[in-house]
């Protein structure tokens, strides 16, 4: 039996309930919450307070979430942005190197180019597939 805590919405209390229970009872304001387990959307907890209104939260989305994956996509793609910028500097600077005869120079510019352009494409590669 594997055991989850929560906070009670009512008072605050901790509240260890068994991970198959569908509902749970405070032990301090005697409130019953019922619990219903959705993999996307973390833990979803309805409570009734003594034939009152029904108070309805959900909790903290979890990390492997939908929209954490889209906001990595587009952190990664104004990285890849700021990086492309960088190559088409480094690519321009190895020409003008080669124009005035410097090719160890050039050499290292154009290097430095295709870090710039290969470096975010495999580390994006690496990052979604983490968050898959």
């Amino acid at each position: 039996m594997k055991l989850k805590t929560i906070r009670c919405p009512n008072c605050g209390a901790e509240l260890n309930f068994d991970e198959n229970a569908r509902q749970a009872k405070c032990e301090y304001c005697l409130s019953t919450i019922k619990i219903e387990d959705d993999s996307c959307y973390g833990v979803h907890i309805e409570q009734e307070n003594k034939g009152r209104q029904k108070i309805s939260f959900t909790e903290p989305i979890p990390v492997n979430s939908r929209n954490v994956h889209t906001a990595a996509k587009i952190i990664i793609t104004i990285v890849q942005v700021i990086f492309g910028f960088w190559a088409i500097m480094f690519f321009a600077a190895g020409v003008m190197l080669i124009l005035e005869g410097d090719t160890a120079a050039s050499v290292i510019a154009f290097v430095f180019c295709a870090v710039f352009i290969l470096l975010p494409l495999f580390v994006r590669k690496k990052i979604l597939k983490r968050l898959k």
